[in-house]
């Protein structure tokens, strides 16, 4: 059974999701919480099927499953018109931008902002450094922290397959920059802020408050699920490995012969410092407070 209705009343609009209004005055709902992957195919062949312009309303864009409507969006283009909010815009990038949140709700934030992402990259892939100009203004506006624009850039092409490397296979060491990338944004950290640091054999992430060591499982659970978030990236064992590989590299904290706890007090060069403090399992008390 399709996962829409062709003739639903507005009353019957998905709580997440798009309708597609035509011009005959029929409305083709689509729910976003129930949708499956065969169903684009079908909303496309219908949309194919019905003359005149679409009316396209986004709804509650925070909760997106998102590429493959950014993708069908894309294909309707030149015969629709974008709503969110009782605002009209010019595409789908350009509404996503407007109705991106601040991160007073991390979960709302991360969606909109990957949903940027990945409609600039299916709309404006080719002017990537422009398109992620607008995203940097937004989040400027919106007065959150996020990566820069050189990265967010970086991105943008990799999601639209126009990274430069003149190869269908992706590149392990950019999608590993992306994978850090994420996590910086995930815990509003700066560029130069690291999130991730690959020290005595294991990963140790950034908890929000702490450095918490992650088994290696678990590590790589959290990369393929990165990984499988990126549009049309075939992930597969081999691939992670290299991207992994990558990651112990790229977040290398080469002061392998010293003891924790310890303080990196400078990035470039590193410089290691031992800070007076007591280290417990939920927490640190510093010593020069108590005297």
């Amino acid at each position: 059974m399709n996962n829409y209705s062709a003739s639903a009343p507005a009353s019957h609009e998905p709580a997440v999701g798009i309708v597609l209004r035509f011009e005959d005055g029929t409305t083709l709902p689509i729910d976003f919480q129930t949708a499956t992957a065969d169903l684009w195919p079908d909303v496309s062949a219908q949309c194919a099927e019905r003359d005149g312009d679409i009316m396209v309303e986004l709804i509650n864009v925070s909760s997106w499953s998102r590429y493959a409507a950014i993708q069908l969006l894309r294909q309707l283009q030149n015969r629709s018109t974008i709503r969110s909010a009782g605002q009209t815009y010019p595409d789908a990038f350009a509404a996503i931008l407007a109705t991106m949140v601040g991160t007073g709700n991390l979960n709302a934030h991360q969606a909109t902002y990957r949903a940027a992402i990945e409609s600039a990259a299916v709309f404006h892939g080719g002017v990537a450094d422009a398109a992620a100009g607008r995203i940097v203004q937004r989040l400027g506006e919106l007065g959150a922290a996020g990566a820069s624009r050189r990265s967010i850039a970086k991105q943008i092409r990799l999601i639209a397959g126009e990274d430069g490397g003149g190869s269908d296979e992706p590149d392990a060491r950019e999608v590993a920059q992306a994978y850090l990338a994420y996590l910086r944004e995930e815990h509003d950290l700066a560029d130069d802020e690291p999130a991730l640091w690959f020290f005595r054999s294991y990963f140790h992430m950034w908890a929000g408050d702490r450095w918490s060591r992650v088994d290696d499982d678990r590590f790589r659970a959290e990369v393929i699920s990165f990984l499988q978030s990126l549009p049309q990236l075939n992930v597969t064992r081999k691939f992670v490995g290299d991207v992994v590989a990558n990651l112990e590299g790229l977040a290398l904290l080469n002061r392998w012969a010293l003891n924790p706890p310890f303080f990196v007090s400078s990035l470039d060069p590193i410089q290691i410092t031992y800070p007076p403090l007591l280290v417990f399992g939920n927490g640190v008390i510093s010593l020069n407070e108590l005297v």
